[in-house]
């Protein structure tokens, strides 16, 4: 009756030994499909990253539109001078709520 038991115990872990090989062959054999759909794709590409950036047009000023006098947010109002640049009202707004912002993540990391 041992004998029975032990061979019926054999079978079982047997059987459970190659689902888990078949489960990790088919991982495997997935993650080589995936990688072989991917690679032709990647290989026809003639040039590398840089020349396709240096093809493109390049930016010019006239490309972006100059930033607003004043912009209203939650925080109040941001006011800009000189093509841009904050006034010390705004440059210290932006620094509270900077400062808020940090001690609010802060506290939510501690919670």
């Amino acid at each position: 009756m041992n004998m029975n038991m032990n061979m019926n115990m054999n079978m079982n872990m047997n059987m459970n030994m190659n689902m888990k090989n078949k489960t990790s062959l088919t991982a495997i054999a997935a993650g080589l499909m995936a990688v072989a759909l991917v690679t032709p794709a990647h290989a026809l590409q003639d040039k590398t990253i840089f020349e396709l950036g240096a093809a493109e047009a390049k930016q010019t000023s006239k490309d972006f539109k100059p930033a607003p006098a004043k912009i209203k947010t939650d925080s109040g109002l941001l006011q800009f001078t000189g093509g841009g640049y904050p006034t010390k009202e705004t440059a210290q707004n932006v620094w509270d709520q900077m400062d808020l912002q940090r001690a609010t993540q802060a506290y939510y990391d501690f919670i």
